[in-house]
C-alpha cells in the first residue's frame, strides 16, 4: 500500500507506476481549469492516457478511482527549455543524462521538457526510446531540437555536443532539410548579433552570428518542413529579426528595457517568448533557505547547494548585475503579459542558478513577482507550451492525461505547485520515490 498524506492505493507492476492501465477517476478535487481561468469543484477521469471526461462518471468507465477530496489538481508542467546534461553550480557538477534528468523531472511535476541543445543523434536516440516504450524509460516526457543552427564559431559551437554551422542561406537551408529528417520538435537556431557599440559595452569576447539573410533562410526552411523555430537571442534587435522573419520562438530576454515597438511588433506577429528567468535570477545564492526546500534536497547533491551556499555575495559585480538585469527583465514580462504576447516557461535548466524540475516552480514564482497572475504563470507551463509544440496540455475533454494533485491552491499561493502529492502521466499514477532510487 502507498500512501501520501491521507491518499492511499495499492503498487502494481514494478514499482516505478502503480497503475498500467492508463485510466483511472480523480473524484472530489478542485480542478484548477488553467485554459478557461475557472477554479471547478467535479470530477476528472482519464481514459487511455487522455481526459475522457470531466463531471459525471462515464458509463463505460473501467478504470480505478482516487479519492482526493480536498485537493487541486491542475495540468502536468512543462519546461520548454533544458539541456538534459547535468546540474551545475560554481565548482561543482552532477553529470545526469536525459534518463535521470527525466526522472527528476518528474518527480518534481514537470511530465515534460524541451531539450535545446544537445548532441544530436544521442538525443534523439532517448527521445525515440522513450516514445517506443515509455514504461522502459520512465520520467518526464522529452522532446528535442538536437543539434543547434549557429555561425561557423559562434555560440552553441563552444560545447561538446557538435552544432549544425552555417554562413550563407544555402547552407542553412540544406542544414535544416537534413535535420528535418530525424524529426527534431523543434529546430534551434542562434541569432545574437551585436552592434559594434554593443559589443563594445559586453565584457564578453566577440563571437560571430549568422547574417539576417542566413538566418531568415533557417527559419523559412524550418517553416516549410513543418517544425517550429525557437531562436536564441541576446538583444530587443535580434528579437525584431526574429519576429518579422517568422520565427515561432524566442528564447531568453534580453537585460535592457523593452522597447515599445518591440512589444507591439511580437504582440502582431505573435511570436512566443520562452523568457527563462530562472537562469538569470540569483536566488540560490541571495537566498539559502530556496537550498532548504524539500524539491531542492532530493533533486540536488550537497556539493551544489553547498556550493551555493558558501558562494560569496559581498562585492559580487555578478549578483549585482543579475539583480539590476531582473528589474528590466521583471517591467519587460508585465509589458509584455499586457499586450497579449504568449508566454511559455522555460528555465535552461543544465546551466549555473537552475536545477532540473526545481526550476520550473522557481520560474512560475518569478514570473507572478514579475506582475503575472498565477493564472498566467501556469498557463505558460501548461496550455502555452503545448500549443507551441500542437499538443493539448490542459484540462478538457481529449487533452493529454498528465495532472498533478496538490494539497493548496496555486491560485493562492504560486508557489503551492510545489505541494505535490501525486504524479499522474497519461493516466498513470506515478511512484514518485522510486523514480528517485532508480
Amino acid at each position: 500500500m502507498h500512501c501520501v498524506v491521507g491518499l492511499c492505493w495499492s503498487v502494481w507492476g514494478s514499482g516505478v507506476v502503480l497503475a498500467q492501465s492508463g485510466s483511472i477517476g480523480l473524484v472530489g478535487a478542485t480542478l484548477v481549469d488553467v485554459e478557461k481561468g475557472e477554479l471547478v469543484r467535479a470530477d476528472l477521469w482519464i481514459r487511455d492516457g487522455k481526459i475522457a471526461a470531466i463531471g459525471e462518471h462515464p458509463p463505460d468507465f473501467e478504470g480505478s478511482t482516487l479519492d482526493v477530496s480536498g485537493r487541486w489538481i491542475v495540468p502536468g508542467l512543462r519546461d520548454m527549455h533544458v539541456h538534459a546534461v547535468m546540474n551545475q553550480a560554481f565548482g561543482a557538477q552532477e553529470m545526469l543524462g536525459p534518463g535521470k534528468i527525466a526522472k527528476r523531472s518528474l518527480f518534481a511535476g514537470v511530465v515534460g521538457v524541451l531539450d535545446l541543445l544537445n548532441t544530436e543523434n544521442f538525443i534523439f536516440g532517448f527521445r525515440n526510446r522513450q516514445r517506443e516504450n515509455p514504461l522502459t524509460s520512465p520520467g518526464a516526457e522529452i522532446f528535442a531540437a538536437g543539434a543547434v543552427i549557429a555561425a561557423p564559431g559562434g555560440h552553441g559551437t563552444e560545447y561538446p555536443a557538435p552544432a549544425r554551422e552555417v554562413s550563407r542561406a544555402k547552407d542553412a537551408r540544406r542544414q535544416v532539410r537534413d535535420l528535418a529528417e530525424k524529426r527534431p520538435d523543434v529546430v534551434k537556431i542562434i541569432h545574437d548579433r551585436l552592434t559594434p557599440e554593443q559589443q563594445a559595452a559586453t565584457f564578453r569576447p566577440p563571437r560571430p552570428s549568422i547574417d539576417e539573410a542566413t538566418f531568415a533562410a533557417a527559419v523559412k526552411a524550418a517553416s516549410e518542413a513543418g517544425l517550429p523555430s525557437v531562436v536564441h537571442v541576446r538583444t530587443w534587435e535580434n528579437v525584431r529579426d526574429a519576429a518579422r522573419a517568422g520565427a515561432t520562438a524566442v528564447t531568453h530576454l534580453p537585460s535592457t528595457p523593452v522597447p515599445p515597438e518591440i512589444v507591439d511588433l511580437l504582440a502582431t506577429t505573435g511570436t512566443v517568448v520562452i523568457p527563462t528567468l530562472a537562469v538569470a535570477d540569483p536566488s540560490l545564492v541571495t537566498r539559502p533557505e530556496l537550498l532548504e526546500s524539500s524539491l531542492m534536497v532530493r533533486l540536488t547533491s550537497p556539493a551544489i547547494r553547498e556550493s551555493y551556499r558558501n558562494f560569496e555575495i559581498d562585492g559580487s559585480r555578478m549578483v549585482d548585475g543579475l539583480e539590476r538585469a531582473m528589474k528590466n527583465r521583471f517591467e519587460t514580462m508585465r509589458k509584455l503579459s499586457r499586450a497579449g504576447v504568449p508566454l511559455v516557461a522555460g528555465t535552461d535548466a543544465g546551466n549555473v542558478l537552475t536545477v532540473h524540475g526545481y526550476s520550473l516552480h522557481r520560474e512560475l514564482t518569478l514570473m507572478v513577482e514579475a506582475g503575472l497572475s498565477p493564472w498566467q504563470a501556469l498557463a505558460s507551463a501548461t496550455v502555452n507550451a503545448g500549443e507551441l509544440l500542437g499538443r493539448g496540455w490542459g484540462l478538457e475533454s481529449g487533452d493529454e492525461g498528465s495532472v498533478l494533485v496538490l494539497g493548496a491552491s496555486p491560485i493562492e499561493d504560486i508557489g503551492n505547485t510545489e505541494t505535490i502529492e501525486v504524479v499522474i502521466q497519461r493516466g498513470i499514477v506515478v511512484d514518485r520515490d522510486r523514480l528517485l532510487d532508480s
